[in-house]
């Protein structure tokens, strides 16, 4: 299993990359789909599925593009509902419609291009905001949890005693996964629980 992190559109999204055996799962494909494709190819995959950390524009602008015939789109059940109100934050802001193909809540495990995904949800960012756990090896936290910080609450549906107690969450967990946030640079559950601000809200 290969990971590679591939910042794309103006707000530096962190788009996941994870090729296993061939086929590949991207995580928030923000923007530039044709990036995105030929770095798939460059690592020796085949986009299978997209899987998406939460429905703001930022991190669903390019899964229109990329959602060829047997490209399945997943996203959580919440969001699904609500994503034609929360993926905007402007009315100059367009997301080309796309379908999702599979929906999932708190606790469900997605077996995807033979990884297990075990999915966390961290409402408060968005609604339906999602954390992936990847074979019991590291995190993608989407916009919940970043390095020393965390992600707005200011949107239409973000709520801080939700994300509060998400974070809460997330640092209840025993183990200390390597983190891949929506945003900036990679960090640990363990550094953020002792050193992230928002630990001691």
């Amino acid at each position: 299993m290969e990971i590679v992190i591939l910042p794309t559109g103006i707000y530096m999204t962190n788009t996941y990359i994870i090729v296993n055996n061939g086929e590949a799962v991207v995580i928030d494909p923000g923007a530039q789909a044709s990036y995105i494709t030929d770095t798939v190819k460059r690592h020796g995959g085949t986009i299978k599925h997209i899987l998406i950390t939460h429905a703001h524009f930022d991190h669903v602008g390019a899964v229109a593009d990329l959602k060829t015939d047997g490209v399945t789109v997943c996203m959580s059940a919440v969001d699904t509902a609500l994503r034609e109100k929360i993926q905007s934050v402007g009315d100059d802001i367009y997301v080309k419609p796309y379908a999702v193909d599979r929906t999932f809540g708190d606790c469900d495990v997605l077996e995807l291009c033979g990884i297990k995904f075990e999915v966390i949800a961290t409402p408060g960012h968005t609604p339906g905001s999602c954390c992936f756990i990847c074979n019991d090896e590291c995190m993608f936290s989407g916009d919940t949890l970043f390095r020393l910080g965390v992600g707005r609450t200011d949107f239409i549906g973000g709520d801080r005693t939700e994300l509060i107690k998400s974070l809460k969450k997330l640092f209840a967990l025993s183990t200390d996964y390597p983190v891949y946030p929506g945003h900036g640079e990679p960090t640990t559950l363990f550094t953020e629980r002792k050193n992230n601000p928002y630990a001691r809200s």
